[in-house]
């Protein structure tokens, strides 16, 4: 039985990929010649027997019209995904059949150009969608994608007029050419404040007094023998 549906099929598959880059599910392709008649319901069934709980997703995808009303038609509610193409909606027979699909639970995915979405009252029987880029809409998106947090992109600098300045952008940091006072403290800013008064860092301070001049021995001589000449009156 399994060899005489499959035998009349022509069959393709691709994986399909999450945002994460791990497996979402398998498409399957499934293509009958003009003049073969393909069972829907015995393809679903032998895929049953084949599929386990373990496998991936499977959707769907019929390649003739024949095909796609022979598996809405007779799919149950625990059926895989099953792919309608927006084109095909303007044929009255796929078009009831899937509003009768959804009724029953069938799970639909929508398939066509993301210019051409179909219209809201049959748009609601799809529980999903693969939509078609054109070339120059998938460049838009990529040039529109914000960069992952820790990638090149996120870490090179602004460019085009986005730098931000910065507090003291421009400005030399003071605090690094600053030399130790006498005291070994940082010296601070200061301005006059008032006659013989300095602020510093707002607080008031005595300037210091001038330093004293170095005094020898001869000189406190010199000075002793001056004053014992003005006491006598030699001076």
């Amino acid at each position: 039985m399994v060899q005489s549906v499959l035998g009349s099929l022509i069959l393709g598959y691709r994986p399909l990929w999450n945002r994460a880059r791990k497996l979402a599910g398998i498409q399957l392709y499934a293509h009958n010649e003009a003049s073969a008649t393909v069972d829907g319901g015995h393809l679903l069934r032998t895929l049953q027997e084949l599929w386990s709980a373990s496998s991936p997703p499977l959707l769907i995808s019929a390649q003739t019209r024949q095909l796609l009303c022979d598996l809405l038609e007779n799919a149950p509610r625990a059926a895989p995904w099953i792919e309608v193409r927006g084109e095909w909606l303007s044929d009255s027979a796929i078009y009831d059949r899937v509003k009768a699909a959804h009724q029953r639970g069938l799970r639909l995915v929508w398939r066509g150009d993301m210019d051409k979405l179909p219209e809201p009252e049959i748009a609601r029987c799809f529980d999903n969608s693969l939509l078609t880029l054109r070339p120059e809409d998938a460049v838009a998106a990529l040039q529109t994608t914000s960069p992952r947090p820790g990638s090149a992109a996120a870490a090179a600098p602004p460019t085009g007029g986005q730098a931000r300045s910065q507090p003291g952008a421009g400005r030399p940091d003071v605090r690094k050419h600053r030399q130790p006072g006498p005291h070994g403290t940082l010296p601070g800013p200061r301005q006059r404040d008032g006659p013989g008064r300095m602020a510093d860092r707002g607080r008031a301070v005595q300037p210091a007094p001038p330093p004293a001049a170095a005094v020898t021995r001869g000189d406190l001589q010199a000075h002793e023998g001056h004053r014992r000449r003005a006491v006598a009156g030699d001076v």
